[in-house]
C-alpha cells in the first residue's frame, strides 16, 4: 500500500479517534446499542459524503486553498463571514469539551492521591501543561501525537480485547428515540475530520485516487472502532447509569466504572491511559488550529515572546466557561456538532451546487449522484441543523 495513502488514513483516524469517541456511549445509552449503532452508520455515510463535496470543490481552486477561501470564492462574502463564525465557534466549543474531560482527567488523578482540587484549579493545571505544548508549535504537538498515537491505537486494542468477555447482550436490549435528538450532535462530531481535507490534498500531491481512497478507508476505521467501543460499554454498563454519567465529571465515571468491571488493576490502568490519550490528542490538535487560526487573524509573528494575545484568547475562553460550568463535556460536543453540520455538511454542499451550476467553474473531479444526491445531502444537512436547534 501507498506510504502516502497509509499517513493520509493515520491523519484522518488520528483527527476521528480521540475525545468524540468517549461521549458517544454516554449520548446514545438510551437508545440502544442497536439504534444508536444505526445512527452511526447514518452519520457516517453524510459525513464521507461531505467529505467528498469538499474534496471536489477544492480540487477546483489553487492547492493550499483553505475552506473559509473556498467560501468566499464560491458564496461570496457572506459565505466566507459563516464560514469563518462556523469555524472558529466550532474549535471554541470542542476546546472547551476537551477542557472539560482534561479537568475531569486531573481530578481523577488526584482523587488516587487522596487530594481534592477545586474545579477551576483542575482546569488550570490540565490548560498550563498541555497549552505549553501547543505554545511551543505544530513541532511540540506533532512529537507528542506521533508517540500517543500508536499508543492510543495499542491501548484500544488491548481494552476492547480484555473488556470483551464482560459483555451481557441482554444490556443492549432497550431502546426509547425519546432521546434521539440529544444522541445526534455528539456521533456527528466525532466524524468532524472532513475538516482537514484541505491539509489532506496538500499532503497527497492532489491526487484524486489517493484522496478518495483516504476518506472512504480514514473514515472506515473510525466508524469500526465507535462501533466497537459502543457495544463494550453499552454491554458492560446499565443504560441508565451510563446515561446519567453525561451530567457529573462524565470522562472520570465513565473510566472509573468500566475500571471497576474488570476487577484488574492492570486493565483498568490500561482504560485510564486510553482515556488520558484520547483527551490529550484532541486537545492539542484542535487547540493548535485555534492558535494558528488566531495568529493568522492578527496577524502576530510566531515567536513565543508574541503569543501571549494568541495564547489568552486560545485558552481563557474555555478556562472561564469550564469553570463556571464543569460538566459541559456532553454539551459542548453537541454544540460542536451544529458547528460541524454547517460547516461540513450545509456549506459543502451549497458550495458544491453554486460551482457546478450556478457559476460552472470546470471541474478535475465531480461526485457522483448530481442535482439529487446533492439536493438529498443538503436537505439533510438542514433537517439535523433544525432538529438540533429545537432540542439543545
Amino acid at each position: 500500500m501507498n506510504s502516502r495513502l497509509i499517513g493520509g488514513i493515520l491523519l484522518i483516524v488520528g483527527t476521528s479517534i480521540g475525545g468524540g469517541m468517549l461521549a458517544i456511549p454516554m449520548a446514545t445509552a438510551n437508545l440502544g446499542f442497536w439504534v444508536s449503532s444505526l445512527v452511526l452508520l447514518s452519520l457516517w455515510l453524510i459525513t464521507v459524503f461531505s467529505a467528498y463535496l469538499i474534496l471536489e470543490v477544492n480540487l477546483l481552486l489553487p492547492e493550499g486553498t483553505n475552506l473559509i477561501s473556498m467560501a468566499r470564492i464560491t458564496l461570496g462574502r457572506s459565505g466566507a463571514v459563516v464560514m469563518w463564525i462556523s469555524y472558529l465557534l466550532l474549535l471554541y466549543a470542542l476546546i472547551s469539551a476537551y477542557t472539560s474531560g482534561g479537568a475531569d482527567v486531573i481530578y481523577n488523578l488526584s482523587a488516587t492521591l487522596h487530594i481534592i482540587l477545586s474545579n477551576w484549579l483542575n482546569v488550570l493545571i490540565f490548560l498550563v501543561i498541555l497549552g505549553a505544548i501547543v505554545v511551543i508549535g505544530i513541532r511540540g504537538v506533532d512529537f507528542a501525537n506521533r508517540i500517543l498515537l500508536s499508543t492510543k491505537l495499542l491501548t484500544f486494542l488491548l481494552v476492547v480485547i480484555f473488556c470483551l468477555p464482560l459483555v451481557h447482550l441482554q444490556l443492549m436490549n432497550h431502546s426509547n428515540l425519546h432521546y434521539l435528538p440529544t444522541a445526534i450532535m455528539p456521533v456527528v462530531t466525532s466524524f468532524g475530520f472532513a475538516i482537514i481535507m484541505p491539509s489532506l490534498r496538500v499532503y497527497l500531491n492532489s491526487n484524486v485516487k489517493l484522496l478518495r481512497q483516504t476518506i472512504f478507508y480514514g473514515s472506515l476505521i473510525p466508524l469500526a472502532c465507535y462501533l466497537l467501543w459502543n457495544f463494550i460499554i453499552q454491554g458492560t454498563i446499565p443504560h441508565d447509569q451510563l446515561a446519567n454519567f453525561a451530567s457529573d465529571h462524565a470522562v472520570a465515571l465513565l473510566t472509573n466504572s468500566l475500571s471497576d468491571l474488570t476487577q484488574n488493576k492492570f486493565i483498568g490502568e490500561l482504560i485510564h491511559l486510553f482515556t488520558v490519550i484520547c483527551i490529550t490528542t484532541s486537545f492539542l490538535g484542535v487547540s493548535l488550529c485555534l492558535m494558528d487560526f488566531l495568529r493568522d487573524g492578527l496577524n502576530i509573528k510566531t515567536k513565543i515572546h508574541s503569543m501571549l494575545w494568541p495564547t489568552l484568547l486560545t485558552f481563557g475562553p474555555p478556562f472561564i466557561l469550564v469553570s463556571i460550568a464543569p460538566n459541559i463535556f456532553i454539551k459542548a460536543l453537541s454544540y460542536a456538532g451544529v458547528m460541524c453540520v454547517i460547516l461540513l455538511m450545509l456549506l459543502p454542499g451549497i458550495m458544491t451546487y453554486r460551482s457546478r451550476y450556478i457559476l460552472k467553474l470546470p471541474y478535475t473531479y465531480q461526485v457522483l449522484g448530481g442535482k439529487l444526491l446533492l439536493g438529498i445531502q443538503i436537505a439533510c444537512a438542514v433537517a439535523l441543523l433544525l432538529f438540533a436547534m429545537s432540542h439543545i
